[in-house]
């Protein structure tokens, strides 16, 4: 579970911008956070939920960006050759020193019971710093610490005991970040910690069609088994929703269905049947008038742009909670009626469908999950830009006086937390008309 978040000038948070899971010690919706016991027997309160509010250009999304760096660092920059830049450095651009510095960031959170620390400093091409932190007994033991001296192309990185016992003493290249590199070791603490980066979920709303094809996926992944579980919960999901779905079906085409032009390179039909060769329907009714006469299969891509994204998003939620990951979404309520954005946050909150202690950070502008005394204050965050260009980020439970149990939409569409957008006058649009005109 992730605990705690420093940024440090990734994208529009220039400064030190602080984001935490842990909550405020408060019985007020007890549900929403989980009570976790440490191996060492330290006892922390950790959120199940938590959303980000601002006006658009704010900043939220960076915060689920920053998340995504992190875990694309982890997972994937052990596939770099030498010669390669990083892809996810991303310094903010609108300070004339600020945009060649180090980006850098420190995470907290808890795998299999343990306390851990992972910091990380990088600029284009090189990894500056690097190091993972064990805590225990009020302790935070160095499990490795990476500090080049210079511009060499090989760094060694010094390990604590821990790891030194098993004999992970590996040289690594520059742009690679020493635990990608040893993610596929068999080293028991790794392997769950490289298993829980993993395994987070992350969907910038920019990487919208990437998005689509993820949440398909996990649809397709569950439906090819009708008989398990998740089946079983997707079907009885779509039904609660009330979008008219009674059941799913999913069947798998021949290559022979497919008709393709002559000149179509082999690949490009491999890709296009590997894309389209499940043919997914949606059960409905089907009514004479007003007598029931039985039952119609439609296929998804003729269902509404709400029933579709349901279909996939719900989906990905259940397996998440399956697996008792992090989900982390951008804009999850596009396209989805308040209610049943409602009802998809409190698939994590609620103890019986979320056992396994998944979370769920989203950005939103939506209120209706701050409404009806669904979240507390310390789960509810804003974001705000300033006028040159820096985002912060802020807590409900900043604000001095502010109770856990505030109605928090009704006070944020006032504008008593700020975080809205401040527009100029229409008139000012077309005011400079006549000015453009031709004689």
């Amino acid at each position: 579970m992730i605990l705690e978040l420093k940024i440090k000038n990734f994208k529009s948070f220039k400064d030190i911008t602080e984001f935490t899971f842990i909550a405020v010690e408060n019985e007020f919706l007890k549900d929403n956070y989980s009570t976790i016991e440490l191996n060492d027997g330290e006892k922390i309160n950790v959120l199940k939920t938590a959303a980000v509010y601002g006006a658009n250009a704010s900043g939220k999304s960076n915060l689920i960006w920053a998340l995504r760096a992190i875990r694309f660092l982890i997972v994937t920059s052990r596939g770099y050759d030498l010669d390669d830049e990083i892809d996810c450095y991303e310094p903010f651009r609108f300070e004339e020193k600020a945009q060649y510095d180090a980006v850098e960031f420190s995470l907290i959170f808890i795998v299999n019971k343990e306390k851990y620390e992972y910091n990380i400093e990088y600029n284009n091409n090189t990894i500056l710093s690097e190091s993972l932190y064990l805590f225990s007994n009020g302790n935070k033991t160095p499990l490795f610490t990476r500090n080049p001296s210079g511009q060499e192309d090989i760094h060694t990185v010094a390990l604590g005991q821990i790891l030194k016992d098993q004999g992970l003493e590996i040289k690594v290249l520059r742009n690679h970040a020493y635990l990608s590199e040893i993610g596929n070791k068999p080293q028991e603490t790794i392997l769950k910690i490289f298993s829980f980066f993993k395994e987070m979920e992350i969907e910038p709303v920019a990487d919208s069609i990437d998005m689509k094809s993820r949440n398909e996926k996990a649809a397709k992944e569950i439906l090819k088994n009708d008989s398990s579980l998740l089946f079983g919960r997707l079907k009885r999901l779509l039904t609660i929703a009330d979008i008219g779905v009674i059941n799913i079906s999913m069947e798998e085409l021949s290559e022979t269905e497919f008709k393709f032009p002559k000149n179509m390179s082999d690949n490009l039909k491999k890709r296009l049947i590997e894309d389209n060769k499940w043919d997914i329907q949606l059960t409905h009714r089907k009514y004479n008038g007003e007598e029931l006469i039985g039952e119609e299969n439609l296929p998804i891509k003729y269902e509404s742009a709400g029933t579709k994204i349901l279909f996939g998003l719900g989906a990905r939620i259940l397996s998440v909670l399956d697996k008792g990951s992090t989900l982390l979404y951008d804009e999850m309520n596009t396209t989805i009626h308040p209610k049943l954005f409602q009802l998809l946050v409190k698939l994590f909150q609620n103890p019986q469908s979320n056992p396994h202690k998944a979370q769920l950070l989203i950005t939103t502008h939506d209120t209706s999950i701050i409404s009806d005394s669904m979240m507390r204050a310390d789960q509810i965050w804003f974001t705000e830009k300033k006028e040159n260009g820096v985002s912060e980020l802020f807590s409900a439970q900043d604000f001095e006086g502010i109770e856990i149990s505030i109605p928090f939409d009704r006070w944020y569409k006032s504008g008593r937390f700020g975080a809205l957008p401040q527009f100029g006058e229409i008139d000012y649009i077309f005011n400079g008309d006549e000015s453009t005109k031709k004689d």
